[in-house]
């Protein structure tokens, strides 16, 4: 009998990105950029607002499986490099004039706005910070199951560490 795969969630993606990025300061910085980058320009036609939380869920799953690889290929800082640029580009934009397109998602919009207001000229530290946040939150999670469940809990830990965060 063939063993199902198991679900993507943050707790194996985050360890599966800990085991080819072995600096934990680079690690925060491409699980923080990775999650930014990945809902910089996500849009929705979904009706619930928790499909939409969940298909912001699938695109940083996606996005942390894609920098496995791409670290695997080309190494941690060609991979962050251009992860930087395109979030560095896309922030600095916004918190010049607070308009700048950034797709749907509250997470960003959230994200963006905290950095804004409160770590606008050392945003790539702050984001750095955030990223182990993640990373701790999902290790002492532990695993998941169910993927509703999973989609929940990933969406809330992602919120936590980059919206409402408070250091």
């Amino acid at each position: 009998m063939k063993r199902k795969k198991p679900e993507p969630q943050l707790y194996h993606l985050a360890r599966s990105l800990s085991l080819v990025i072995e600096d934990e300061r680079d690690l925060g910085e491409a699980i923080a950029y990775v999650v930014l980058d990945s809902l910089l320009d996500f849009s929705s036609v979904s009706g619930s607002a928790e499909e939409k939380q969940f298909e912001q869920v699938k695109a940083v799953h996606q996005g942390l499986e894609a920098m496995v690889s791409l670290v695997q290929q080309e190494g941690v800082y060609r991979a962050l490099s251009r992860l930087q640029q395109t979030v560095g580009s896309r922030f600095n934009e916004y918190s010049q004039n607070n308009s700048t397109a950034i797709g749907q998602s509250e997470i960003i919009k959230g994200a963006f706005d905290r950095l804004s207001r409160r770590f606008a000229k050392n945003y790539g530290d702050r984001l750095g910070r955030d990223g182990l946040e993640l990373y701790h939150q999902v290790l002492e999670r532990r695993e998941a199951s169910g993927r509703r469940n999973i989609l929940t809990l990933d969406y809330g830990d992602i919120w936590s560490a980059f919206v409402e965060a408070s250091r």
